[in-house]
């Protein structure tokens, strides 16, 4: 029972769950060309993400980004407008069936960033939240790893600083 194994321990875990997140997203978005929209937008956003004068230590995560990316995309999808409220005009969709375009996740994946103080993202689909680990339901930013829910993977650990990230996202997107 995981429960029964110590915090620490449980996230180690997530070295062995690597082909659960890669199915992750593959169950998620089963639509080739949605995949390769997601594809070009998390490439976007890592790009973006090596070109800003970070810190390592406050450096996000390439797995950390691909689940930004993709709570960025499911937003976008979710919203009644496919263009979040920016100063920043709207580009055309990617297609006909007004799907997001690469610019609109990754200017949603920046409001995202944005938002990291209250961000908390769960794919409740993929495993049921247990009551019995509380203190990560509290950690701000939270986005639990879909193979691993002990996992969060913008746990301070991770990134030390997010205000200088989101400080770069700011400036993006000005």
């Amino acid at each position: 029972h995981l429960l029964s194994l110590p915090p620490r321990k449980r996230n180690l875990l997530s070295a062995a769950t690597c082909r659960i997140q890669k199915s992750f997203f593959d169950r998620v978005i089963p639509d080739p060309a949605q995949r390769d929209t997601l594809r070009a937008a998390t490439r976007l956003s890592k790009l973006w993400r090596n070109v800003q004068s970070l810190p390592h230590k406050d450096n996000l995560g390439s797995y950390l980004i691909e689940l930004l990316v993709l709570h960025a995309y499911q937003s976008l999808l979710r919203s009644s407008s496919l263009w979040p409220s920016t100063s920043i005009s709207p580009l055309p969709t990617s297609s006909s069936h007004d799907l997001p375009s690469v610019y609109q996740i990754f200017v949603e994946f920046l409001q995202v960033i944005l938002r990291h103080s209250t961000l908390s993202i769960t794919w409740e689909e993929e495993y049921t939240v247990s009551p019995d680990y509380p203190d990560m339901e509290e950690q701000r930013p939270l986005v639990r790893d879909p193979a691993n829910p002990f996992n969060n993977v913008a746990h301070k650990r991770c990134v030390a600083d997010w205000d200088p990230v989101a400080e770069c996202a700011r400036s993006t997107l000005a």
